[in-house]
């Protein structure tokens, strides 16, 4: 199956993209100035930038096996790595208080 236009599930996917490299140019860019907005800073910008990899994932499984998802299975999956990328950043914060390394 030939897809000649940009999918909707592309869009989602360019909407999470934004939103890492957004999350990665602003704590990253305060990182390196030395000074982290918290500790434990590191760790959680490897995390979110892994999230990239895990965005690709859909695309590089097409490109490699040449066929296409279904749509709403690439939408539910888009919509739903956004807030996971969002909750992993909050249990980061916490295991971080938890330990006390805050």
């Amino acid at each position: 199956m030939k897809v000649n236009k940009i999918r909707f599930s592309t869009w989602l996917s360019l909407v999470n993209l934004v939103s890492i490299i957004g999350y990665l140019g602003y704590f990253g860019y305060w990182y390196f100035q030395k000074q982290p907005k918290f500790s434990g800073q590191r760790l959680l910008l490897i995390e979110v930038a892994s999230g990239i990899v895990l965005l690709a994932l859909p695309f590089a499984i097409e490109l490699i096996g040449k066929f296409y998802f279904p749509q709403i299975e690439l939408v539910f999956y888009f919509v739903f790595s956004l807030p996971v990328d969002l909750l992993r950043i909050r249990i980061t914060d916490v295991w971080c208080a938890i330990l006390g390394q805050i």
